[in-house]
């Protein structure tokens, strides 16, 4: 259904090796687009729109970016 993926728990205390050397290593390796969230974010998908709400960190990676 959709073309992107989501990781959750970005910098979360209960997921200590999700930090910025891990997105940093998913970046290196992925095809598609990877929504990185932490958790106080959350995806918004209205129709073919996808956003992002967010009062917190979150990183978007697409590939060959």
């Amino acid at each position: 259904m959709f073309d992107w993926y989501v990781k959750p728990h970005l910098d979360s205390p209960s997921f200590p090796n999700r930090d910025e050397a891990w997105a940093d290593r998913l970046a290196a390796s992925v095809d598609f687009p990877l929504y990185l969230l932490d958790d106080d974010s959350a995806i918004r998908v209205h129709g073919d729109k996808v956003d992002v709400v967010s009062t917190g960190r979150w990183r978007l990676i697409e590939p060959g970016g």
